[in-house]
């Protein structure tokens, strides 16, 4: 009896890099210089609001390792609701019994991070390498104050790097 990832809401996301590498270019000064892999995870990024109907990307940054941005689901997506099987339970709402749901937070990253993947393999020339881990981080969104914060948090994020522990991965060059 899970919450429902399709439902109209705002959330906070968090991807990193497989085995947290500096992949995507370097924080100087406090603020973060994209390199080409970089600018392709902003590029497909900003194209998962042009190509999902009702997805509404608010702020967000890409760190060398990882990336934190603000989805939104708007109303009115013609999105499934999650079935409820016969025990009436709810699987889920990434899946129904096992199928992916049109529209929910789960597919909508999981769409993002295949087609980033494909695009910096190509650059590359490593076919199938991993980009990111598994999964993802997700939070609900429940209140304006906690949007503020987010928004905030997303913003100085750069200028903390020196002091983020998960900073420990080297940059490589492809």
């Amino acid at each position: 009896m899970g919450y429902d990832y399709s439902r109209p809401g705002a959330y906070f996301v968090t991807l990193c890099v497989h085995e947290r590498v500096n992949l995507f270019g370097i924080v100087q000064d406090g603020a973060v210089q994209l390199n080409d892999l970089g600018q392709v995870v902003e590029d497909e990024w900003r194209r998962s609001a042009e190509l999902r109907p009702g997805v509404t990307i608010d702020h967000f940054v890409i760190m060398p390792n990882h990336l934190h941005g603000l989805l939104i689901l708007e109303q009115g997506r013609g999105t499934p609701r999650v079935p409820v099987d016969p025990t009436g339970t709810r699987p889920k709402a990434s899946t129904a019994f096992g199928k992916p749901i049109s529209g929910s937070l789960s597919t909508i990253v999981g769409q993002f991070k295949a087609s980033a993947s494909s695009r910096i393999n190509m650059i590359r020339g490593s076919r199938g390498a991993r980009v990111w881990q598994r999964n993802f981080y997700e939070r609900i969104i429940r209140n304006e104050r906690a949007l503020r914060e987010l928004r905030q948090y997303i913003a100085q994020n750069p200028s903390n790097w020196e002091m983020d522990p998960e900073r420990r991965g080297t940059l490589r060059v492809p």
